[in-house]
């Protein structure tokens, strides 16, 4: 649902601003957010994220618990970046 919103917000354009301004606060009350990041944003900031992750996994030697509270991310996710570190080496 919050793809197809984000998509018809990326593509689909008003006539009238307060058009735009109702469907986009209509967006960010489904979606839960405030000012919300279409989906190339996200997918562009998550993979920022993966490459911090792996950086620290790969250069320090923090715990992946650690990791994952200095990231404010899950500990599945730190988990995640490191079995992909494994499959590629």
């Amino acid at each position: 649902m919050k793809a197809i919103l984000r998509f018809l917000d990326k593509y689909i354009r008003f006539e009238e601003p307060e058009t735009i301004h109702t469907f986009r606060k209509e967006i960010d009350k489904i979606t839960g957010k405030t000012n919300a990041m279409d989906i190339l944003e996200e997918i562009v900031a998550e993979k920022r994220l993966r490459v911090v992750i792996r950086n620290l996994l790969t250069q320090t030697s923090y715990s992946v618990e650690q990791i994952a509270k200095l990231a404010d991310v899950s500990l599945d996710f730190v988990k995640d970046v490191k079995k992909s570190i494994r499959r590629k080496k």
